[in-house]
């Protein structure tokens, strides 16, 4: 009998390990299926951190965070063009607090960021306590094995590529070619002493966040991405006494509209919740101001940068492409629509 207990241990052991090298050669399988070239990167949520793994060690002086409006308005091309700064969006859509500061800390382990910008709607994406430990007990999990993390990047892998015609990738920052008109904007960002509440839970994981930062001697820029839909005053209000509170510094896009010229008609691609290509490098280049005061080094000419001027030539003649196939307005000539250039240096 205590001989049957000791083979029966041992079926059970033996299909544990089984269990474990099987997992661990799905997992290696799926990692290095997902992880990409530059010329080869995949698009959906699951695999953002891929992309960004698949790049070179302390490449990116400048690291975002954030949900959609990070990644649409943030353009890490138009950033590179004026001024040779390497940034890198790590943002997803829908991101929640708990997931930016997740990423953070794993940017922290393949670059030295000099600074680290987030974009603040983030902020109000709703979260509870439970919530914050199942998911760090399920990253854990799927830390250890990567086929669970990984598990849907299965459809992306058979279609590798760099964009598609809604929209092009850029070390984050997503171009988007579609626009739609902002048909009402008698509200926004109307005067008011509101301050729109932001949960405990989410301002417990902001201060990590700030804390860890801190701990790396990084500056910490607060920024909210142009979006009727999604910004009002009485947040302006909420984030900029938060951005007091930690003495961060916070640019609110939204209260820069005439600054940065937007064009209601065509610079969003779903009517007033994101920018779209030719609404983003308004943006950046308004935050560019703010971003100075960092003395981030320009990297132009760089011989480990050199891919930032592949893909600024590649980001220049895909919209110049467009622009011809749609045909240029009439009123403009031929050198006015070139200069038209997205995030184009001036």
């Amino acid at each position: 009998m205590h001989s049957f207990d000791i083979q029966d241990n041992k079926k059970y052991l033996l299909f544990f390990a089984l269990l474990f090298v099987l997992l661990e050669a799905a997992s290696f399988i799926t990692y290095c299926a997902s992880y990409r070239s530059s010329q080869n990167e995949i698009i959906n949520r699951d695999s953002v951190q891929l992309n960004f793994q698949g790049e070179k060690n302390n490449l990116f002086d400048l690291v975002v965070l954030g949900d959609s409006l990070s990644y649409s308005s943030f353009s890490t091309i138009t950033l590179w063009q004026d001024r040779g700064i390497s940034a890198y969006v790590l943002g997803i859509p829908g991101e929640k607090i708990t997931e930016a500061k997740r990423l953070l800390a794993e940017a922290m382990q393949t670059q030295t960021p000099k600074a680290i910008v987030l974009e603040t709607n983030l902020l109000y994406r709703k979260l509870n306590q439970k919530s914050v430990v199942r998911n760090d007990m399920l990253e854990k999990f799927q830390r250890s094995f990567l086929i669970f993390q990984y598990h849907n990047c299965w459809k992306q892998l058979l279609h590798l590529r760099g964009g598609s015609d809604y929209f092009a990738y850029y070390r984050g920052y997503r171009a988007y070619t579609q626009h739609e008109p902002v048909e009402d904007i008698s509200d926004y960002m109307k005067e008011s002493s509101r301050e729109k509440k932001i949960e405990s839970v989410n301002l417990k994981v902001f201060d990590e966040i700030v804390q860890m930062c801190r701990e790396k001697d990084l500056p910490l820029i607060l920024y909210s991405a142009p979006s009727p839909k999604c910004y009002s005053m009485s947040k302006h209000n909420r984030i900029q006494a938060l951005a007091d509170q930690y003495g961060l510094t916070y640019v609110d896009l939204n209260m820069s509209a005439e600054e940065m010229g937007i064009d209601w008609e065509r610079d969003f691609r779903d009517g007033g919740d994101h920018l779209n290509e030719y609404g983003a490098p308004k943006a950046m280049k308004v935050l560019e101001k703010t971003l100075d005061a960092l003395n981030l080094p320009d990297r132009r000419g760089d011989s480990d940068q050199q891919e930032w001027d592949e893909r600024v030539n590649e980001y220049t003649q895909r919209f110049k492409d467009r622009e011809k196939a749609e045909g240029s307005p009439e009123e403009e000539t031929e050198t006015d629509a070139a200069n038209k250039v997205p995030g184009e240096a001036v």
